[in-house]
Formats: C-alpha cells, structure tokens, sequence
C-alpha cells in the first residue's frame, strides 16, 4: 500500500512507475503551496513552503504496530529566485531525524510517500529504534536501478560492481525464483545475478560506507546460486562464511539455486570494520553475493512531539514524518508503533 504525497500539489494522478500520487492538503495545515515552474518529473514542479512558523508537521496516519516505509525528497530549483537554498532539521515525533542540507546539489524530487510493509520485517532490530540506510546494492543488476513494481516496498536497489570480482548472470529465471527464505523479501530480480571471485582462496569484502566514527550497525545480506548444475552435482560445492574483522560471524552459507539465504549482520559497533566473504574449507567453488543493505541504528526515538534544543535552527518538523520544501536528500523509514526504519 502506497501513500504518496506531492507537497504543494493539489491534484491525484499516476507517474511513470505506475506510483498513484496525492496532493498533501489533507496532511499538513501550514505553509504556503508554490510552483517551482516547468520542470520535469511532474512531483518537483511544486513545494510547499514554510515561511512563518518555525515548527511544521505532516501527519500521517498510522496505528500501532504499523511498519512502514517512508521516503523524503527535496528539490529547491531556485523557485524563489534568492539562490539560497534552505538548511532545516527533520524530525520524527520528538526525534531528531537527521539535518537536511541541500547546499551543492542540483536536482532531485520534492515529495513524500508512504509504503506499508511486513509487520516481519527487519525484525532484529531492538525496539524504539530506527534504521537509517547506508547503501542498499543488487550485484550484477542490469537495471541501473530495482524499485516498485518489482519490489513491492518500493526499496531502491542500486546495480553494483564489487572490487575485484566478476559478475556473472544466473541462470533461474525470475519468476520461478522462491523469495519465501528471507524474512526481509528481497526480490527474485534483485537475486538473479551476483558477483563473485576467481577461486576459493580469494574472498570479497563488502564496503559498508560507514563514517571513521563509530556507529551501531544493520546490514542484511542475500545469496542464490546462479547455476543450477552446481547445486545438484555432488562434484561442486559452493560454502563459505561471513567473517567481521577476521573473526567468523556466521554459519556455514550454501546458496540454493532458485531460492535465497539472508544473513543479517547485527548487534555490533563499526566504523572501519572489515566484513568479508571467506569460502570453506571444502569449498571447491568460490564466494559470491547477490544483494545487501547497510544501515546505521538510531538511538533510542522518543513519542510525542516535544523538540529537543536542536530546533533552534531547525526550519521543519515531521510529525510522524513529512515533508518541507527545496532539495536533494533521500530518506526512508520504517515505523513499529514508535520505530522507524530509515531506507
């Protein structure tokens, strides 16, 4: 289920992507509805700016229990004429969210959505807090970008290249591909092809991104075999493990073919961590990964809709979540009564 609002607009009509959008009149109750002109994609060619009050709220309806997704986008497009583009805090509920700072950037879109997700997933997450996403990667993707409708949850998978590894196209075709094995349903087109390494004695380190400082951490990672005959031959074997700074992490990993293991890395500090994909001992094919997602974990979010001192500069508040005007920085989120999952 989708709730996608175009701030500033005042009319309901469907994208490219078969995305139905609304207007955000009945959502938020101040500000002022402008036109950034005539700009391409339609949601960017409208904003709504916050010009009187400093505090500024979109509600969303939710009940507890809820998860969902959510996505922020910002584009400024000098609608204005000042040439100045805005800096203001997001919020969720009392929570500071992150600091949005357009300076620099050149296009993105101006909107808000909502995607209801599985009430399962992500579920190694302690509660009351949230995930922020880091990076979010479908090895070997010949589309540049997997998003709705391949992936129900709208989660933008970007197509990526691992350092020193060989991507290589499966042979399962997408459709007959069984998602049912990972609780975080990444999809069969995200899972059909992978990167991989030349033999058993190398291995491949996932680049998390992450600051020097350090930082609690989610990452999910997704492994399917991309040839059927290595899974139904007793002379090959695929295994290896996931290890975190040289230390192993998980159980022995055995990608089926035309299904899915997730391995979700969680409950640990990083910041310049080394996580890396080592084959087995009795492995005679080498490692290889289909898609992962790094996030960082929020500190514990706080109800209501008390602001803490940070405001002071802050421009806009998102009550559960919402949306101001101006520029590029993407976020997602999921919510659990008072969690929220930043994609």
């Amino acid at each position: 289920m989708f709730l996608s609002i175009d701030c500033g607009g005042s009319e309901s009509y469907t994208d490219k992507n078969n995305i139905r959008w609304v207007g955000d009149d009945d959502y938020v109750h101040s500000g002022e509805s402008l036109s950034v002109g005539n700009v391409s994609p339609r949601v960017i060619s409208t904003v709504r700016v916050f010009s009187s009050l400093r505090k500024n709220c979109y509600t969303i309806p939710v009940t507890a229990g809820d998860r969902i997704l959510v996505r922020a986008s910002f584009y400024y497009g000098n609608f204005d004429g000042g040439d100045s583009p805005p800096i203001f805090d997001l919020y969720f509920d009392a929570t500071y969210w992150s600091r949005v700072n357009i300076t620099g950037f050149s296009n993105y879109i101006n909107n808000y959505e909502v995607i209801y997700a599985g009430s399962d997933m992500y579920s190694h997450l302690g509660s009351g807090h949230a995930l922020f996403n880091v990076k979010r990667f479908a090895f070997g993707a010949y589309q540049s970008t997997i998003r709705y409708p391949e992936d129900p949850y709208d989660r933008k998978w970007y197509s990526a290249y691992g350092l020193f590894t060989t991507n290589v196209r499966g042979e399962a075709e997408i459709p007959k591909i069984d998602v049912s094995g990972a609780e975080d349903y990444p999809r069969a087109a995200v899972l059909q092809n992978a990167s991989t390494v030349n033999s058993t004695t190398s291995y491949i380190q996932l680049d998390t991104y992450l600051r020097d400082s350090p930082v609690p951490i989610y990452i999910t990672t997704f492994f399917s075999e991309v040839v059927q005959l290595f899974t139904t031959s007793p002379n090959y074997k695929r295994s290896f493990q996931i290890y975190v700074d040289a230390e192993p992490y998980s159980e022995e990993i055995v990608p089926p073919f035309g299904g899915v293991v997730e391995v979700a890395i969680t409950n640990i500090t990083a910041s310049n961590t080394s996580i890396t994909l080592r084959s087995t001992s009795d492995a005679n094919l080498p490692v290889l990964i289909n898609a992962f997602e790094v996030y960082t974990v929020s500190e514990l979010l706080s109800p209501g809709t008390d602001i803490d001192t940070r405001d002071s500069e802050g421009l806009a508040v998102f009550e559960p979540s919402g949306h101001f005007r101006s520029k590029i920085r993407e976020m997602l989120g999921y919510h659990l009564g008072q969690r929220l999952w930043h994609f």
